[in-house]
């Protein structure tokens, strides 16, 4: 999952449409425009800046998160490894492949 599909994941909580195509690239007071036109309507009130950052905050908070269930899952698979690496020392020793 790339960076620019979680904030596109982000946005859908604030917007009424999808971030548009290309996104990422719009200056940002094109942006903002945007932004403006496609905000929730509990949030129309909000400056675009405002839902931006509320956006830029999701966003980031998911990418840590994923960061640390994958770190997680890193350190699961080394000592999963660990374990197999028993498992087949100690199944060698009890089929006598060492003695």
């Amino acid at each position: 999952m790339r960076k620019r599909d979680i904030y596109e994941w982000a946005a859908e909580a604030y917007l009424t449409e999808r971030l548009p195509e290309g996104w990422q690239d719009l200056p940002d007071s094109q942006l903002y425009d945007w932004i403006a036109q496609h905000t929730w309507e509990p949030l129309e009130h909000w400056r675009p800046e405002e839902v931006w950052e509320q956006i830029d905050s999701l966003a980031w908070s998911a990418i840590s998160r994923f960061r640390l269930v994958f770190m997680q899952m890193c350190e699961e698979k080394d000592e999963l490894a660990e374990e197999l690496a028993y498992y087949k020392v100690a199944l060698a020793k009890a089929l006598g492949g060492e003695r």
